[in-house]
């Protein structure tokens, strides 16, 4: 579980980064208005990708075995005859949230491109 947390911070440290870079920027901008929708948009398609490969996502490595959750499995399944066995991890709830949080921040970093661009358009201009 430690290892897990680590490594998730070292996944999750560079997208906050970015997530703040983009907060930072947006008060710049002085176009306000344009980009909110696409924040919002970002928002939505993350919680919901997040949800669904945090909570639902299932794939199938090989004929005898299935993983369920991505980044971080959140239970394996063994086939052993004709019954599948699984096998869940110590804190499962807690690799499906990391999931979560993790796919949505990935879904707003277009969101920091934008408003780099915005910025830098408006120093060009002054």
């Amino acid at each position: 579980m430690i290892f897990t947390i680590f490594i998730s911070a070292l996944i999750i440290a560079p997208l906050l980064w970015v997530t703040r870079d983009s907060y930072r920027r947006m008060k710049e901008i002085t176009q306000l208005k344009r980009i909110i929708p696409f924040i919002v948009l970002s928002l939505i398609i993350g919680i919901t990708a997040g949800y669904w490969i945090g909570f639902e996502f299932e794939y199938q490595v090989s004929e005898t075995t299935r993983i369920f959750s991505a980044p971080w499995p959140t239970a394996f399944l063994k086939k052993e005859g004709d019954n599948w066995t699984d096998f869940v991890v110590p804190a499962p709830y807690l690799n499906a949230f990391l999931n979560l949080f993790i796919i949505t921040l990935t879904c707003l970093i277009p969101v920091n491109y934008i408003s780099r661009k915005l910025t830098t358009d408006k120093k060009k201009e002054t």
